[in-house]
């Protein structure tokens, strides 16, 4: 059933030997098949006390005012919704689809949740959003701080805004907006372009790194080797955490299987590109490292027993449950944090770059580097490749050599 509301009124209910403001909305729907189905009342408490007053405001003011916004909230949906509630419809719709992914629905929930909370005190309807109150959210953004107490990255701001313009298409596309997009005279925000300095673990950084992996993870030898085998492949988060025995296939490790969570955790029979499903040789120093957690994992499930969790994943606890995203993450933290040398800043996912950085430098082809980690060539050059200081001094004495 789909109920609007046009009318409402205020009444007052005893509670407690005190008297208290109601609001009692008319509710219809058009689409009922009877007179029952399609009228109803809907009662909400407003919290306040009748005759009273909250500041300087009397109370009866402000149960009008939520009188008001009840019946908004109940109205149909068209160019006259004010935009946050819009934003709010277009999230319940994303969620209705059947062919988005959990994940990207959830990174879409958060995204929504900047402009909603923005919108929410601008009282603007869908159709009065103007190009200036965009420009307005964008700078709004920039002053925004994260969960973190960090500022917003140049890409999330961007992406946040891309969210925004997708509403308003959304609306055009639907007949609830008749007018231009409000994004297609705003500028996108710029991101940055990434410095030379972008963090990766250098070849010479690698025995260090190596060191402090096994002195962070101890006896886990599974979650050692998750780490070492993530940065042998240049494996994303999700591609660590979905390596199955089943994978493994004439010598070669099939990357076909992930796991990855925003809120839920999302199991996927597939990677997340098709460049990404592809397969790797298994170098001997790589079997060793699987044979070895065969044998951890066949001594934790006699130590477990009936109570073993017997999965067909790699990289599992002592139970045998297979490790989740955010301990993996986790755990690299703590690693990168105990080091005195590394780059505090890096983060799981540098090693992919790390990974590509070290491959390329010793002279491998970019093409056979992005079809090793999965990606385009030009994802590859763009995002993961950095300059090391040794390549830099290379390059310039090649150039010496001819002038001077």
């Amino acid at each position: 059933m789909m109920y609007t509301c046009d009318t409402g009124h205020l009444m007052t209910r005893s509670k407690g030997g005190r008297e208290y403001y109601y609001i009692r909305l008319n509710l219809v729907d058009q689409t009922a098949k009877t007179r029952k189905e399609k009228y109803k009342t809907k009662d909400i408490a407003t919290g306040l006390l009748v005759g009273g007053k909250t500041g300087r405001i009397k109370n009866e003011n402000l149960a009008q005012e939520q009188l008001t916004q009840a019946i908004r909230d109940y109205s149909p949906i068209g160019s006259d919704t004010q935009f946050d509630r819009y934003v709010q419809f277009w999230i319940d719709e994303i969620d209705k689809s059947h062919d988005i992914e959990t994940t990207t629905k959830e990174a879409y929930r958060y995204k929504a949740n900047y402009i909603i909370q923005y919108f929410k005190n601008t009282y603007l309807t869908l159709a009065e959003v103007e190009p200036s109150d965009i420009r307005d959210f964008i700078s709004f953004l920039h002053e925004v701080k994260s969960s973190k107490d960090k500022p917003l990255s140049d890409v999330y701001i961007r992406d946040i805004s891309k969210t925004c313009s997708q509403v308003f298409s959304f609306a055009q596309m639907n007949g609830h907006l008749f007018r231009q997009n409000p994004f297609a005279s705003v500028k996108m925000p710029k991101v940055r372009k990434k410095s030379d300095d972008e963090p990766y673990i250098s070849e010479d950084q690698i025995p260090v790194f190596k060191e402090t992996v096994h002195e962070v993870c101890g006896s886990n030898i599974i979650l050692e080797f998750a780490y070492m085998i993530g940065l042998f492949y240049g494996l994303r988060r999700s591609e660590i955490c979905g390596l199955r025995w089943s994978a493994i296939r004439n010598g070669n490790i099939h990357i076909e299987h992930t796991v990855a969570r925003v809120n839920t955790l999302v199991v996927k029979d597939r990677a997340k590109t098709d460049a990404s499903n592809r397969h790797c040789a298994i170098l001997p120093e790589i079997d060793a490292m699987f044979n070895q957690i065969k044998k951890e994992q066949a001594r934790n499930k006699a130590l477990f027993g009936n109570t073993y969790h017997d999965s067909d994943y790699i990289f599992t606890w002592q139970n045998g449950k297979p490790f989740t995203p955010d301990y993996v993450t986790k755990i690299f933290r703590k690693i990168i944090d105990s080091s005195e040398t590394l780059d505090k800043r890096l983060h799981l996912h540098n090693l992919r770059a790390t990974c590509v950085s070290i491959l390329a430098h010793r002279g491998v082809s970019i093409s056979d580097v992005a079809q090793w980690i999965g990606d385009s060539v030009d994802t590859t050059t763009k995002y993961y490749l950095r300059t090391c200081n040794k390549n830099q001094l290379q390059t310039g004495q090649a150039m010496a050599d001819i002038l001077f």
